[in-house]
């Protein structure tokens, strides 16, 4: 919501420093929501978990003595229904950060219209206009999660539900730490802990809780990825990312009293993870379809441009007058008045 109404600032235009500290505030908000989102990721796989080891004890303890083909397929059966209850809440996560961000940019392009609009008394610009069109944009950013595509050509969907995806991989790692317990002659109400402790703390935790006195435990060891989690973790945060740099996109071009050009910022406070991001920040600033797409987990934004700020306020008075600019002119009839 635009959240300077009925402040005396509404009459005073925010000026293009107090814009550009605000983008910024709004991407540091951004990183806390991901990061309470990746806690709730975390509970997802360790739930996950423990319906895994529920169902793969019972399963263990009435077929291990005789490990058919029948009572693996069982075993497997239960885990393919705990990896869909991951893809499902990794879903429901990125949804959820995606649909809790997209307004965050929107909401500053819309107080820089509000207030430059007040202060040359364009009264046909409301406030609760801007908010329809707020609303309008955010939507556009949540719908496109579904059908984002990465540089690979694979879709969000795919990523979290295909065979390599997020339920593909957890799938795989519960079946290996099951068949190395398996393999190892351990207690199935052991192999169910294993679940959960490979879940929650990573290989070391296990191999730690294996202690060598296993036979084989250093073969089974190598096999299995260290972390249970971290295909779904950067799912999490690439498509966060993704969205924040959409909705810088579709809010500046909502906006006419942007110049139709973006900056590439880097992270902040990054490092050099050895990436082209660097060289994107100094190439630009960048139309609209010319913006890179960025690497997975690439935590980079962009920033629009904002045109000289007199020549907008300027141009702002004269359409309030009736006076016909061009480019206000689209915008009215466009972006503001078919916000739905």
């Amino acid at each position: 919501m635009l959240d300077v109404v009925g402040n005396d600032r509404a009459s005073t235009p925010l000026s293009p420093s107090d814009y550009r500290e605000r983008y910024l505030a709004a991407r540091r908000e951004a990183a806390r929501m991901g990061t309470r989102a990746r806690a709730k990721l975390a509970d997802v796989y360790l739930a996950a978990a423990d319906q895994a080891a529920a169902v793969v004890a019972d399963a263990l303890e009435r077929g291990l003595s005789k490990l058919t083909a029948d009572h693996w397929a069982a075993v497997e059966k239960r885990l393919r229904a705990a990896a869909d209850a991951v893809a499902q809440g990794t879903e429901t996560v990125a949804r959820a950060v995606v649909a809790d961000t997209a307004s965050l940019f929107p909401e500053i392009d819309a107080d820089y219209i509000y207030r430059a609009a007040r202060s040359v008394g364009a009264a046909g610009i409301t406030r609760s206009g801007l908010e329809r069109m707020v609303s309008s944009l955010s939507s556009r950013v949540v719908e496109s999660l579904t059908t984002r595509l990465w540089s690979d050509g694979y879709s969000f969907s795919e990523r979290i539900w295909g065979g390599a995806g997020v339920r593909g991989d957890w799938l795989e790692r519960m079946k290996m730490v099951v068949a190395a317990g398996i393999a190892q002659g351990r207690d199935p109400v052991k192999i169910a802990k294993d679940i959960q402790i490979y879940t929650a703390d990573g290989l070391i935790a296990l191999t730690q809780r294996w202690g060598g006195l296993e036979r084989g435990t250093s073969a089974f060891a190598r096999r299995i990825p260290g972390r249970v989690d971290w295909r779904a973790q950067r799912l999490v945060r690439t498509e966060l990312y993704a969205s924040l740099r959409e909705a810088s996109v579709v809010s500046g071009e909502a906006n006419p009293g942007g110049d139709g050009l973006y900056d590439w910022v880097l992270s902040i406070g990054r490092k050099d993870w050895g990436c082209e991001c660097p060289e994107l920040a100094k190439a630009g600033p960048y139309k609209a379809d010319e913006i890179p797409v960025g690497h997975p987990s690439c935590l980079c934004w962009v920033r629009p441009h904002l045109r000289p700020q007199a020549e907008f306020l300027s141009d702002l008075r004269k359409w309030a007058r009736g006076e016909s600019v061009g480019y206000l002119d689209d915008w009215y009839s466009g972006p503001y008045r078919s916000a739905k």
